[in-house]
């Protein structure tokens, strides 16, 4: 896991929201632990369907959206977009 600083837009005075990559998976596992059941995945809209498994919603602005999900292995990902690349299943 890196240490790098991940930009996740601005916030109302304009200034960057930074996170370390532990951060938002430590956000994730902390959703995980007090019961909010992950919800969201990467929506494919040819195939109509999601293309990852479902996960927990760590941050959502007006300029990006990121989605943590567990892989089938226990290793969690990050997924980053813009909120019309997720689904809500």
């Amino acid at each position: 896991m890196s240490n790098l600083l991940r930009n996740c837009g601005d916030n109302s005075q304009g200034k960057s929201l930074l996170f370390k990559d532990a951060d938002l998976i430590n956000n994730a596992l902390y959703q995980e632990q007090n019961g909010i059941k992950p919800h969201y995945a990467w929506y494919d809209y040819k195939t109509q369907k999601p293309i990852t498994p479902k996960g927990w919603l760590v941050i959502s602005n007006i300029e990006k959206c990121i989605v943590v999900y567990r892989r089938s292995d226990g290793k969690m990902i990050i997924n980053e977009g813009v909120q019309g690349d997720f689904c809500y299943c």
